[in-house]
């Protein structure tokens, strides 16, 4: 039973991790975007 318990915080951290990186990725590229919007406005 310990193991299995393990097993289930393990993943509850994973699943939070994975989601944090989705949110940083979805920043990044919309911040991306933003700028390359940006520049070609500039230019």
């Amino acid at each position: 039973m310990t193991n299995l318990m393990t097993i289930k915080q393990f993943l509850k951290v994973l699943m939070v991790f994975v989601l944090a990186m989705v949110s940083v990725v979805s920043q990044a590229k919309k911040e991306t975007i933003t700028f390359i919007h940006t520049d070609h406005l500039g230019s």
